[in-house]
C-alpha cells in the first residue's frame, strides 16, 4: 500500500493550522487584520492569555475604543521581592503568524489615570530554530486613549514571518494603575506612505511653478545661473508623479492582494521613496540657485534657523527658510542665537569666511556678537527610534575661523549668538551677518535684535546640580588640569546658569574658590556621597565606609564656614535606593541627619514612592525621580504624604531607550532640551534638576582619547555612554579649552526663560496677586510627553511673557524692572 500521498495530505494540513495558509491569503490596503478585539465571550477571552504575579487581568466593559469590551490590565505597585515585570503573555501563537505583507503593528492603549503610564510590548518570534523578542515603550499620556504602533521597518534582524506571540506589562510599577487595551491589529501601511509621498511631491511641483512665474518675470540673459536645471526638475517631478499615479492606480484595481503583490508594490515604493528623496535634495538646491539669483548671487545662497531645530548636512533633510533678514528678542542681560545656513548652489564652495557687525542703535551704542561653526559628530548605532542615521549638528567650533570647503548639496550652518548687556538701552539694534567664499559673491543676512527694557538676574532660576567629573584630568588632554577646571566651572555658573562640581562626592574647593563661585551663583554644594555596593555586599565594610565619609562631611562644613556660609548644602546618597538595603539606609541616614542638621539628604529614585513613618523615604529631604516617573511620582507621593512629608522634589534625566520624553541625548529633539528647562520645569516646577555628568569621555572601547580639532565633521566619538551618544557629555574638548554644544545653548535658553516665569510671578505677587501665577501654554507643554515641536510656538509663549512683564514696567516708576 501506498503510505506517502495521506502523509504528505496530513502534512499540508498540519502546515495549514500552523498559520501558513497566510501565504496565499488576500490582504486589504485598506482594512487594517484585527488579531485580537476583546468582543468574545469573556472566559474564551480570558483563555489566550496567562497572567503574571501583581497583575489583575479580567475583560472590561468600558475605555474601549473598538467595540464594546476591552483588556483591563491593572499592574499592583513594585515592592521587595514581588514580580518586577506585572502582565500578561499569550498562551498561543496569534491568529496570523507571518507578519511580513504588514508595515505596522498597532493597539489602542486608554490610560484612566491624571497621570502618564507605561506600557510595553514584547514579540515573541522564531530565527532559525532560536527564539527571538524584541521590546518596545510606550508611555500614554493621562486620561487618553493612544494608537500605539510597532514599525516593522525599524526591526532589524528579526523573523517577522514566524511570530509566536505577545506580552504586555510594565516595569517595576511606582504606583498601581489601569491600562486598557484593544483593537490588536496588523497594518500594511502602503496608503498612507503614498499620501506622505503625494503631499510632499504637491509642495515641490508649487514651489517649481512658483519659480517658473520667477524666471518668466525677469530678464536673466547673461546670468551664470543654469535655468537648463529647472526643466530638468520639472521633467523629474513629472516623471515621479506619473509612476505614483500609476502605483495608486494599480492599488485601486482590486480590493485584495496576495503576499507576493504586497512585497512587489512595496519594492516600488520603496524605489518612489528613493526618488522622492532625490527630488528633495534637487528641490532645495534649485530654490538655493534661485534666492541666490534674486540677491545677486551666483554660488552662495543663505538661509537661516532656529537654535531649537536640528541642521543635518544632508541637502534632501533641508527644510531652513531661504532669508536675507533675521529679528531676534532679548531682554538685558540674555543670550539670544540663530543659525545662519550656507548653501552652495552650483559646485563646492571653498574658503568660506564671514563677517558680524556689531549691532547698533539709532544712538549709536554697540552690542557685540559671536559666530561659531556648528560641527557634526558620526552617531554610531543607537537603541534610539530616530529617523536619521550617520552625521549630527553638536558641538560649536569656536576655534574654526573659516571653513576650507563645504561641497554642493551640503547645508553648513554657522551659529550666531548675541548677550544683551544689562544696562542696554531697550530697543532695537541692527548689523549684518556676511558670508563671502573664493568663488561666489558675497551674500548677507541683516539681523534686529530687540532690546526689552526688563532685566533678568544674573542669578537664581531653576536650581541645578551637574555633576563634573575628572574625565578630562585623566585622559591627559590639558597639562594645567586645575586652571582648565576654574574656567570650566566659571563658564558653566556665568554663561550657562548651571551648578557644577560633584553629586558623588564633595568638590576639593577650598574657602577662598568656594566664595568665588558662590559670588557667581553657585546654589548647590553636595558635602559628600555615600553608596551601597550590589553583589556580595559587605556590611561591616560598608559601615567602615561610611563613617568615614560622614566625618569628612564636617572638613566641607569647616570650609563653607569660612566662606562666608552656604544656604544649599546637600549629602547625595545610595542611588536609586535597593529596597532590600532600607533598614541600612535609614540608619546611615539618621546618623548624617542627627550629626549634620544643616545638611539636606537627598538621592535619586526610582521604584517605591511610599513614605513609611521612620523608613528611610521619610528621612530625605530632596528625591529625584526619573522624568518619565516624575508624573506619576508626583501625582501619588505629595496627596498621600502632604507637601511637608514629601520634601523637596527634583528630577533627572539619563540614557533611556524612550523618545518620547525630553532628554539630552543628541538624538532627541533640540527642542525638548529648551522645553526640560524652561517652560516644562514652570509647569510642574520641579525644585531642581540633576544631571549626572557634563564632560563624559567614554567608556570601554568608546573611550574618546582624541581632542577636537577638526572640523565641521569632527572626529570626536560621542557614543560617550555605551550606544548612548551624547549622554553625560554636554561639553567636548578642543585644546584651548571647552566647547559648547546645541544642547546645552538650548538649556541655557530654558534657563532664561524660565527665569522670565519667575520675574512675571514676582510681579503678581508685588501688585497684590499672590496666589495668581502665569500658566503655561498647552500649546507648549500639554504634559511631559506632549509637548511643542514648533520653534515658533515657544517664541510667541516668551513673547506673551515678556510683555506682561513690560506692562508691569509701563505701569511702574522704576527704570528697569530688577
Amino acid at each position: 500500500m501506498n503510505f506517502r500521498l495521506p502523509i504528505l495530505t496530513m502534512l499540508f494540513g498540519l502546515l495549514l493550522s500552523s498559520g501558513l495558509e497566510h501565504l496565499n491569503a488576500q490582504i486589504s490596503l485598506n482594512k487594517p487584520v484585527i488579531l485580537y478585539d476583546f468582543e468574545g465571550e469573556m472566559d474564551k477571552e480570558m483563555e489566550n492569555w496567562k497572567a503574571s504575579c501583581q497583575t489583575q487581568f479580567s475583560i472590561g466593559q468600558t475605555g474601549a475604543s473598538k467595540g464594546k469590551k476591552a483588556a483591563l490590565l491593572t499592574f499592583e505597585q513594585y515592592r521587595s521581592g514581588s514580580a518586577q515585570w506585572p502582565g500578561i503573555k499569550s498562551l498561543c501563537p496569534p491568529p496570523i503568524t507571518d507578519f511580513t505583507p504588514y508595515d505596522t503593528l498597532k493597539f489602542d492603549a486608554y490610560n484612566p489615570q491624571a497621570y502618564i503610564v507605561q506600557i510595553l510590548v514584547d514579540l515573541y518570534g522564531n530565527k532559525d530554530g532560536v527564539s527571538q523578542k524584541r521590546s518596545m515603550a510606550f508611555y500614554l499620556p493621562p486620561t487618553s486613549t493612544t494608537v500605539c504602533c510597532i514599525d516593522f521597518d525599524k526591526m532589524e534582524a528579526f523573523n517577522l514571518s514566524s511570530i509566536k506571540g505577545f506580552s504586555f506589562y510594565c516595569e517595576r510599577p511606582v504606583a498601581t494603575y489601569t491600562v486598557l487595551i484593544d483593537n490588536i491589529r496588523l497594518d500594511s501601511g502602503i496608503n498612507e506612505r503614498v499620501a506622505d509621498m503625494k503631499r510632499q511631491v504637491s509642495l515641490i511641483v508649487k514651489t517649481l511653478a512658483e519659480d517658473k512665474e520667477w524666471v518668466a518675470s525677469k530678464n536673466l540673459k547673461g546670468s551664470s545661473v543654469d535655468f537648463s536645471r529647472l526643466r530638468a526638475i520639472e521633467n523629474r517631478a513629472n516623471e515621479f508623479q506619473g509612476r505614483l499615479a500609476g502605483l495608486e492606480s494599480d492599488m485601486g484595481k482590486k480590493e485584495s492582494f496576495s503576499q507576493n503583490e504586497i512585497a512587489a508594490l512595496r519594492e516600488r515604493l520603496r524605489l518612489l521613496h528613493s526618488l522622492c528623496d532625490g527630488l528633495k535634495q534637487e528641490i532645495t538646491m534649485w530654490k538655493a540657485v534661485v534666492w541666490a539669483g534674486k540677491h545677486g548671487g551666483d554660488n552662495l545662497a543663505l538661509a537661516s534657523d532656529s537654535p531649537m531645530r536640528k541642521v543635518f548636512l544632508e541637502g534632501e533633510k533641508f527644510n531652513s527658510e531661504f532669508c536675507d533678514q533675521y529679528e531676534l528678542s532679548a531682554a538685558r542681560g540674555e543670550y539670544e542665537s540663530f543659525q545662519a545656513v550656507i548653501i552652495p548652489t552650483q559646485q563646492m564652495l571653498r574658503h568660506v569666511k564671514w563677517h558680524l557687525t556689531p549691532l547698533k542703535n539709532e544712538g549709536g551704542a554697540a552690542i557685540e556678537g559671536t559666530v561659531r561653526v556648528v560641527g557634526y559628530v558620526k552617531c554610531r548605532k543607537s537603541p534610539l527610534t530616530i529617523s536619521h542615521d550617520g552625521w549630527w549638528p553638536d558641538i560649536l567650533l569656536d576655534f574654526m575661523t573659516q571653513i576650507d570647503a563645504i561641497p554642493q548639496g551640503e547645508a553648513q550652518p554657522l551659529w550666531v549668538t548675541f548677550k544683551a548687556p544689562e544696562d542696554a538701552s531697550p530697543g532695537k539694534y541692527r548689523g549684518q551677518l556676511t558670508v563671502e567664499a573664493d568663488n561666489a559673491i558675497p551674500q548677507t543676512i541683516d539681523i534686529c535684535l530687540t532690546v526689552q527694557k526688563f532685566v533678568l538676574p544674573r542669578h537664581g532660576g531653576l536650581r541645578t546640580a551637574f555633576n563634573l567629573c575628572e574625565w578630562w584630568r585623566k585622559c591627559g588632554y590639558y597639562k594645567d588640569w586645575t586652571t582648565m577646571r576654574k574656567m570650566i566651572e566659571n563658564g558653566l555658573l556665568e554663561e550657562y546658569k548651571i551648578n557644577p562640581g560633584l553629586i558623588y562626592g564633595a568638590p576639593s574647593w577650598n574657602a577662598s574658590r568656594l566664595s568665588e563661585l558662590m559670588g557667581k551663583g553657585l546654589s548647590f554644594y553636595n558635602v559628600g556621597y555615600a553608596t551601597l555596593p550590589g553583589a556580595n555586599f559587605d556590611e561591616t565594610a560598608f559601615w567602615k565606609r561610611f563613617y568615614q565619609t560622614a566625618e569628612s562631611i564636617q572638613k566641607r562644613l569647616d570650609v563653607v564656614r569660612e566662606a562666608g556660609g552656604c544656604a544649599s548644602l546637600y549629602f547625595n546618597c545610595f542611588d536609586e535606593i535597593p529596597r532590600d538595603k532600607e533598614q541600612i539606609v535609614s540608619a546611615a541616614l539618621k546618623n548624617i541627619k542627627e550629626k549634620y542638621p544643616q545638611v539636606k539628604t537627598m538621592s535619586t529614585y526610582n521604584y517605591s514612592c511610599k513614605i513609611e513613618k521612620g523608613g528611610c523615604e521619610s528621612l530625605l529631604d530632596a528625591r529625584v525621580p526619573l522624568i518619565q516617573h516624575y508624573d506619576i511620582f508626583t501625582k501619588n507621593l505629595i496627596p498621600t504624604a502632604g507637601q511637608a512629608a514629601a520634601g523637596e522634589i527634583w528630577w533627572y534625566v539619563c540614557q533611556v531607550s524612550d523618545i518620547q520624553f525630553p532628554n539630552l541625548g543628541i538624538e532627541y529633539p533640540t527642542i525638548g532640551a529648551r522645553l526640560l528647562c524652561g517652560a516644562m520645569a514652570a509647569k510642574y516646577r520641579p525644585h531642581g534638576f540633576m544631571y549626572y555628568e557634563l564632560a563624559m569621555v567614554g567608556n570601554g572601547q568608546n573611550k574618546n582619547l582624541k581632542i577636537v580639532d577638526v572640523g565641521p565633521r569632527t572626529q570626536w566619538n560621542p557614543a560617550t555612554f555605551g550606544p548612548y551618544n551624547g549622554d553625560g557629555c554636554l561639553i567636548c574638548p578642543e585644546p584651548n579649552g571647552p566647547l559648547a554644544t546645541i544642547r546645552l545653548e538650548n538649556m541655557r535658553d530654558g534657563f532664561e526663560d524660565f527665569q522670565y516665569y519667575q520675574l512675571l510671578e514676582s510681579l503678581l505677587k508685588q501688585a497684590g496677586k499672590k496666589n495668581e501665577m502665569w500658566r503655561v501654554s498647552e500649546s507648549v507643554v500639554r504634559n511631559l510627553i506632549q509637548f511643542a515641536h514648533d520653534p515658533q510656538v515657544v517664541l510667541e509663549e516668551r513673547k506673551k511673557v515678556a510683555q506682561k512683564i513690560e506692562e508691569f514696567f509701563s505701569s511702574s516708576k522704576l527704570t528697569a524692572i530688577p
